[in-house]
């Protein structure tokens, strides 16, 4: 059992190495794209990283067969340079016995990304659409400075100056968020008042001109008194239609009697998605220490080797992903994913269970 918790804690440790380097780049590179709910919406550094740790669930499901796979093909290739399988070898052990520790690691991990697929993913996507909403609507974060413009979500006001008790003076609306007219509404004060998650702006004194896209005509209107609601309340939490990404396991089984064939497609992929990528990481796993282990250590073929696995990996990723695609066009394309997945299995342990090690 020493070899066992050896060669597992090795693969372990070098799996989560790769893994966090694999999810600081990404989260790198997704960093702009949310950059404009600091600049257009005023939202702080905590809700911003709030939003990374909730694109963590979906991230890790594609992250972690990959990472596995490179753990397992690069531990296991550095064990048969040092000739540590040899030993293992000699001393009796056959092929799977050696590739135990990675199989046991990729059993566990798998059943890990079950759970993220099935129930953590969901929920943090549906958590992250719901935030990215607020965050379009955020309109009480509205500072209202003196003698400035604040844009969010296709409104732009203009407050010439705000006293102590905050009445606001000067004022001037732009609002573009419909797509039949816009709006410019001027006031000389106007008090802010925030009720039942919306924003109310009583103005006092002004006119609205309005302006219709279709008959490009506008209309101008004065007014004593108008209240205006700041607040889009068109995309409320309410109104969502989740994508198929963003339901449960369960919900994908009972769509909505309105949704397009393509969207209907969408949903039937995801279902073999949730059951199937979890399996890659046993899947790569076998691959790799197959590839190690069924081919004796040549420094002139070894690198050769190691092209092939990955070449393999690449194509049994590529396979699935084409499949994937097809099986929003019809279902039917459904099965080769298990044939895949079956075959690849049969074939890695029949290699694996080999009987030709000479027991002392």
């Amino acid at each position: 059992m020493l070899y066992f918790n050896y060669l597992q804690r090795k693969t372990l440790n070098q799996f989560l190495s790769i893994a966090s380097i694999l999810i600081s780049l990404i989260w790198f590179s997704r960093a702009i794209s949310f950059m404009k709910y600091i600049t257009n919406n005023g939202i702080n550094i905590a809700d911003f990283i709030y939003l990374f740790i909730l694109i963590l669930p979906w991230l890790l499901i594609f992250i972690i067969p990959i990472s596995l796979f490179i753990a397992v093909l690069l531990e296991y290739y550095n064990l048969q340079k040092s000739n540590e399988i040899s030993i293992l070898k000699n001393t009796g052990l056959s092929k799977i016995r050696i590739g135990k520790p990675a199989i046991t690691l990729s059993i566990i991990i798998t059943i890990f990304s079950y759970i993220l697929s099935f129930y953590i993913m969901p929920l943090s996507n549906k958590e992250l659409r719901r935030i990215k909403l607020d965050f379009a609507n955020n309109y009480a974060s509205l500072a209202f400075k003196d003698n400035s413009f604040e844009t969010i979500n296709n409104l732009t006001i203009y407050i010439k100056k705000k006293d102590k008790n905050n009445q606001l003076y000067g004022i001037m609306i732009n609002d573009k968020r419909s797509l039949y007219n816009s709006m410019t509404i001027t006031a000389q004060i106007g008090n802010v008042v925030i009720k039942e998650n919306s924003v109310y702006l009583i103005m006092k004194n002004g006119t609205v001109q309005r302006y219709n896209y279709k008959k490009k005509n506008s209309e101008i209107l004065r007014f004593d008194n108008y209240i205006y609601n700041l607040t889009n309340n068109k995309n409320s939490v309410a109104d969502i239609k989740w994508k198929a990404k963003e339901k449960y396991f369960h919900e994908l089984f009972y769509p909505e009697d309105d949704i397009s064939q393509k969207e209907y497609g969408k949903i039937q992929s995801e279902i073999h998605e949730r059951i199937t990528y979890p399996i890659m990481s046993i899947v790569l796993t076998l691959l790799a220490i197959t590839c190690i282990l069924c081919k004796e250590f040549s420094r002139r073929d070894n690198a050769k080797n190691i092209f092939f696995t990955i070449i393999l990996a690449i194509l049994y990723m590529l396979s699935m992903i084409i499949i994937y695609d097809l099986i929003e066009v019809n279902s039917y394309y459904a099965i080769l994913l298990y044939l895949i997945i079956i075959f690849c299995i049969i074939v890695c342990c029949k290699l694996l269970s080999d009987s030709n090690i000479k027991k002392k």
